[in-house]
């Protein structure tokens, strides 16, 4: 057995005088170090119009919408204010029925503006 005598060995019968952890954030790791913790961000827009920017576009969440919509009736009624992205309505799991809300995304801040505008 190889015994390394610089190193300091607790003596029989004393306890350890740290507490010792076990598991994620016991020891200092480096997960985070370097760029790992930094995270992309939008610049922020002072409009208070209601489009929210996102990565590949504009956004605006519609509420009100009838629980027995379709995506195609959503797509049709704001279509004529520009270009539709994307297209999202989220249903209830239990009945299967639209929540109330929608989210249209358009590619550009005027079309996204004029819907909020036109709505408001």
């Amino acid at each position: 057995m190889d015994v390394d005598y610089d190193e300091e060995v607790p003596e029989e019968g004393s306890r350890p005088t740290g507490r010792r952890m076990k598991g994620r954030g016991g020891e200092e790791d480096d997960r985070y170090a370097g760029k790992a913790g930094k995270f992309e961000r939008l610049d922020d827009d002072d409009d208070e119009t209601g489009a929210a920017r996102s990565i590949e576009g504009w956004v605006i969440i519609v509420s009100g919408v009838h629980e027995e919509a379709q995506e195609d009736d959503i797509f049709e009624a704001f279509s004529e204010y520009g270009d539709i992205k994307n297209l999202h309505l989220n249903l209830d799991r239990r009945t299967g029925f639209v929540k109330g809300y929608a989210f249209i995304e358009y590619e550009n801040k005027q079309e996204a503006f004029g819907v909020a505008l036109a709505l408001s």
